[in-house]
């Protein structure tokens, strides 16, 4: 960012919008975090409970097919984040 202020240049500034969107995406990302901390801590405490159920073979493979796909989004989420 200093660059930008220093040097007055449009290379200069585009070279740095990556940097610049990076440090935004995380902001947000750290932010909606904290916003919404409690939803999130009652949403995965729902799911433990929800999962802790006696359920059928078939739904069990529903479920287990699912939380496959959301480990693979959590993952990526989480390489955005860092």
């Amino acid at each position: 960012v200093s660059r930008i202020v220093v040097f007055y240049s449009v290379d200069v500034l585009l070279d740095q919008v990556v940097y610049l969107d990076v440090a935004i995406i995380i902001l947000v990302k750290q932010y909606n975090y904290v916003l919404n901390e409690k939803k999130l801590k009652e949403l995965l405490n729902e799911i433990v409970a929800d999962r802790l159920m006696e359920r059928p073979k078939e739904e069990l493979e529903i479920l287990n097919t699912y939380y496959r796909k959301a480990i693979i989004f959590s993952f990526i989420y989480k390489g955005n984040k860092e």
